[in-house]
């Protein structure tokens, strides 16, 4: 009688976990295929996600001057892409002419394999010639008639761009060419001492430049030699130990005007051959202070150096819009000179 009521009592036994296993299998069954379903869900949204992003607005930037001026599209193309929300792209030749300064782009470039940026339909090569519609950067968060898929945005935003001037200088100095920032730093070390020593940046420009503030905005004085002494003296009596480096698209001018001048170097990172320009820029970067009187690539030599900045003031008939901005939103280390004072 025991033993038949031991095999009852394991016959029950056997069929409650028979019974269990069955229910937990199905449980993991049903779990699996929800978690499958989930999966299967997430890939269509990120797809269908993705092909909106196709469908979004392309935005770029004009390309419009030299390496400083690029500087200032990007900054602006950077900060407006934030202000709206939206993901803003450089144009590939932009971005192929900023890598001859920086080791990385702050902004993806157009994709061409996806992208048609033909500047002309008349010189375009690809399957689907795509139109840019062109705003103006300082319209273009209150435009409302955006009629294309590309739109390519015009004229650097100088108000915005030195609001945010220190920010976007600390970013583009993250960026600058390694290999370039090494051979200036060994340069320096040779003019370094015991005693403290402040490296100052000179940056001249002129060749075409002088002409084309003479004809746009008028000069009222010149701004000469006179200037950059009158700059120097000032950070002479400011620090013990200062040496001054020197870069110009004139050197010959600057060699005559200024050799005469103690501590007052002309930089020859290749020997006889002279800078090229994305040495002659790194190296007013690694700077601690500055002195330029116009242009973009003086103004973002300052702005990535940092220290005191002196910059000419005052010089011409109108201002140009830069002058304005730096004006109105400089950092405070930056000290305008009045040109009309000094000469």
């Amino acid at each position: 009688m025991k033993i038949k009521q031991n095999v009852i009592l394991f016959i029950l036994l056997l069929t409650f976990l028979i019974w269990t296993l069955s229910f937990v299998s199905l449980i993991n069954n049903s779990t699996s295929y929800s978690g499958i379903q989930e999966l299967e869900h997430i890939d269509t949204v990120l797809k269908e996600e993705m092909e909106e992003r196709e469908k979004e607005v392309l935005i770029s930037f004009e390309e419009d001057g030299r390496f400083g001026n690029l500087l200032l599209e990007t900054a602006t193309l950077l900060l407006l892409g934030r202000q709206v929300d939206r993901p803003v792209h450089i144009l590939p030749q932009v971005g192929r002419k900023m890598l001859h300064y920086l080791d990385n782009l702050p902004l993806p470039m157009v994709d061409t394999r996806k992208h048609c940026v033909c500047g002309k339909c008349t010189e375009c090569l690809c399957d689907t010639c795509n139109t840019w519609q062109k705003i103006n950067s300082d319209n273009f968060t209150r435009s409302t008639e955006i009629q294309s898929k590309y739109v390519l945005l015009q004229w650097y935003h100088a108000d915005l761009v030195m609001k945010n001037i220190q920010e976007m200088a600390e970013m583009y100095k993250s960026y600058l060419r390694k290999s370039i920032v090494n051979q200036v730093q060994d340069y320096l070390q040779l003019y370094k001492s015991s005693v403290p020593t402040e490296f100052v940046g000179i940056h001249v420009r002129r060749t075409d430049y002088l002409p084309f503030i003479s004809d746009n905005f008028k000069f009222t004085v010149s701004v000469d030699e006179r200037y950059f002494k009158h700059c120097i003296n000032y950070f002479r009596q400011r620090f013990e130990n200062v040496q001054f480096f020197v870069t110009s698209d004139d050197v010959p001018w600057c060699e005559e005007k200024l050799s005469g001048e103690p501590n007052v170097h002309f930089p020859k990172l290749n020997g006889v051959a002279g800078n090229t320009p994305q040495q002659d820029f790194i190296l007013m970067s690694q700077m601690n202070h500055t002195i330029y009187e116009f242009g973009s690539f003086g103004l973002w030599s300052a702005a990535l150096a940092g220290g005191i900045t002196l910059v000419a003031d005052n010089y011409s008939n109108r201002e140009h819009n830069l002058q304005t901005a730096i004006r109105l939103y400089a950092p405070e280390n930056w000290i305008r000179v009045d040109v009309s004072k000094i000469l």
